[in-house]
């Protein structure tokens, strides 16, 4: 422990000299809305670790980042949150910071992006169920044709378009060339219009 100050504004900072550092992103900036990007890397961590970390990370950002932003639109400033979750839903008590965080950051004039490797990962559970309502629109890649189930139900897609949404980027056996041409197509969601 040791008390050392903030060269910008000489306020008294608390630190905790440890073995693990839990949000190793780029540590010699300083942590505010005037940041551009900020990275919260929790992958140097033990994964017994990890739920307690993400936690932490998903309560900061909401206190400091998306609370903090303006509800008058004259006044917000510009912010996205990418958060990739297929992980942080294995705990039910992340699954409910996250669906917090995501109510809050529509009012707080806040985009909220979540990267995830299937819809699928979704579930049905409440949580899960109002993150997916408060998405305004999806970018999708590739699923698997066992997904055909879940999808039609919550994106109400036709049976033609599941077709589509399965052959998405080409076969992966089939010729390079053909491969090429495919590559980066993906299906649009934009407020229950697929595209």
């Amino acid at each position: 422990n040791g008390i050392h100050y903030d060269p910008v504004t000489d306020e008294p900072i608390s630190s905790i000299i440890g073995i693990r550092s839990y949000f190793d992103g780029q540590s010699t900036i300083r942590l505010s809305k005037s940041t551009r990007f900020t990275n919260i890397d929790l992958s140097g961590l033990p994964e017994s670790e990890m739920n307690v970390a993400r936690m932490v990370a998903i309560t900061f950002v909401n206190e400091s980042f998306v609370k903090t932003n303006s509800e008058d639109p004259r006044k917000i400033e510009r912010m996205v949150m990418i958060l990739e979750v297929d992980k942080m839903w294995k705990n039910e008590y992340c699954k409910q910071l996250i669906a917090s965080l995501y109510r809050t950051a529509r009012k707080k004039n806040c985009g909220c992006w979540v990267i995830t490797q299937s819809l699928t990962d979704f579930g049905d559970d409440e949580a899960t169920r109002t993150i997916f309502e408060n998405t305004s629109s999806m970018l999708l890649f590739k699923h698997q044709f066992s997904t055909k189930e879940y999808l039609q139900k919550k994106i109400n897609i036709t049976d033609s378009q599941m077709a589509t949404l399965v052959e998405l980027g080409g076969d992966r056996e089939a010729d390079p060339e053909l491969k090429r041409r495919h590559r980066g197509e993906m299906c649009v969601v934009d407020s229950g219009h697929v595209y």
